[in-house]
């Protein structure tokens, strides 16, 4: 079964003004104590809201999120979040995104929604799909209180995620289970054929050179021999 919390869409955005780049973010507390923010996430010493935040991904094989807007960001770029996710709606017209956590198969996913008939292309027939293993989370924060937006990063890769919520409930829940995947191992243990990376790649045709979408899959196995 699933759960999903709160409502919006990226359209939300739609007209919002980038905020200035002199202007001052407000940032998660924590994130200048890294110690400190490991042993609040630790289950002894969780509050009651991240005890509230857990139980979602305790009672549910997969809960899902709607965000606002989304992007996935390499350390060397130099461009506001509100301009990437303008540029991730250009891509993927009228399209919904969602941030997924599935506690059977250990998996993180942001995608595009799913439709009734198991199909989420837009009419340009593209979809959007990331995934990532628990196993290789390695944190959350707000990039910015203000605008509900939250920083997500990875141990086995340089790039982060951006995503916006329409709530600040939403935001402080999913940030709350990162961190308390991230910081409590009986969360983050790999399953058996652990998917531990996975996305839609471009891929251009030798004959027509025309694009097409491939969703390529990384599974880590263990091979006895």
């Amino acid at each position: 079964s699933g759960a999903g919390l709160g409502g919006g869409s990226d359209g939300n955005l739609q007209g919002k003004k980038a905020p200035n780049k002199n202007q001052k973010q407000v940032s998660n507390p924590f994130q200048d104590d890294q110690s400190k923010m490991q042993n609040s996430y630790h289950i002894q010493n969780l509050t009651i809201q991240q005890k509230q935040a857990l139980s979602l991904l305790t009672e549910h094989k997969n809960i899902t999120f709607p965000i606002k807007g989304t992007a996935m960001i390499s350390p060397q770029e130099n461009i506001g979040y509100f301009d990437k996710f303008k540029e991730m709606r250009r891509k993927f017209v009228n399209q919904e995104f969602f941030v997924g956590l599935d506690s059977d198969r250990a998996i993180f996913t942001v995608h595009t929604k799913m439709r009734s008939n198991g199909n989420s292309k837009d009419s340009s027939g593209k979809q959007y799909r990331q995934v990532r293993s628990f196993a290789s989370l390695n944190g959350a924060e707000f990039e910015s209180a203000k605008d509900n937006v939250l920083k997500i990063w990875f141990k086995n890769t340089r790039g982060y995620f951006l995503m916006s919520f329409a709530s600040e409930t939403e935001a402080n829940t999913v940030l709350n289970l990162i961190n308390i995947i991230v910081n409590n191992s009986k969360f983050n243990q790999q399953v058996s054929s652990q998917l531990v990376w996975a996305s839609y790649a471009d891929k251009k045709g030798k004959r027509m050179r025309m694009y097409s979408q491939r969703f390529l899959c990384l599974i880590e196995l263990d091979i006895k021999l």
